[in-house]
């Protein structure tokens, strides 16, 4: 089987064996290099406390890209608290959420696993947290407990 790349042209032989072994070492280092970058970018951000496009119910992302409450959905993710807060089952909560025509921050349906989610969110007691990293009060909180 024969290698070929659209910039390079490989000349058969031996030198061609060397020229494809570095050719793929490169190709190797190149992508390992961006991806720690990329990794080392999101722990930096992350110890801005930046949203790393974080999508949340209730949040949004500020200019700066730090979390601030949404005031069109924080009312939503208010709700949900309360009513789980007081027993409601998460069957009736999502139900009646679908039934108003309301939607989980990726625009699809709640579910038994949406409003789990919400509910033992820390973001929503104003928790930011990106593995190592946990910082309190860091966001506005939402509501006073979560459901762990």
């Amino acid at each position: 089987m024969r290698l070929a790349y659209a910039k390079e042209s490989i000349p058969d032989g031996p030198e061609g064996i060397i020229l494809e072994s570095v050719m793929e070492g490169y190709a190797e280092y190149y992508s390992e290099n961006l991806s720690q970058n990329v990794k080392r970018g999101f722990y930096d951000s992350a110890l801005e406390l930046k949203t790393l496009g974080q999508r949340v119910l209730g949040l949004r992302k500020s200019p700066d890209d730090h979390f601030e409450i949404n005031p069109a959905t924080a009312p939503l993710v208010r709700r949900i608290f309360e009513e789980y807060a007081t027993g409601t089952p998460a069957k009736t909560i999502f139900t009646q959420l679908n039934d108003e025509g309301y939607h989980t921050s990726t625009g699809g349906s709640f579910n038994k696993n949406s409003i789990r989610r919400i509910v033992q969110n820390e973001k929503y007691i104003g928790i930011y947290e990106y593995k190592d990293i946990r910082v309190e009060n860091a966001i506005t909180a939402i509501s006073r407990y979560v459901f762990i």
